[in-house]
């Protein structure tokens, strides 16, 4: 194990502990590690465009609110001046917004 962090006493870009401890041992497996702003290229936005470095932040940070009222966010860990991911955590994240629309019968599914 690359960290040994066997307490975390604080909530770090909106994660909880077990989630900043997932996305380590991801990295720490092999993972790569994407910064946000990588992330935000790997997606596309409205339109034309990407999504934006600043949406993923968000994402990050105040995370999405899902049908139940409950809130997730995507899961990162700082890593020097970056916050980062791993495409799992990613994965995550979208499944369950994904579950959680189909689940409520969304209709702001577009085409």
């Amino acid at each position: 194990m690359i960290f040994s962090v066997p307490e975390l006493s604080m909530t770090v870009a909106g994660s909880d502990e077990a989630d900043i401890l997932r996305v380590l041992e991801e990295y720490e497996s092999g993972e790569p590690a994407y910064g946000l702003e990588e992330v935000a290229s790997l997606f596309p936005g409205v339109g034309a465009g990407q999504l934006s470095g600043a949406t993923v932040r968000r994402l990050a940070t105040v995370g999405v609110k899902l049908s139940t009222g409950a809130t997730i966010r995507l899961a990162t860990f700082r890593c020097g001046r970056l916050w980062v991911t791993t495409k799992p955590a990613i994965r995550r994240f979208i499944l369950a917004q994904t579950r959680d629309r189909i689940a409520a019968g969304s209709a702001d599914i577009a085409e």
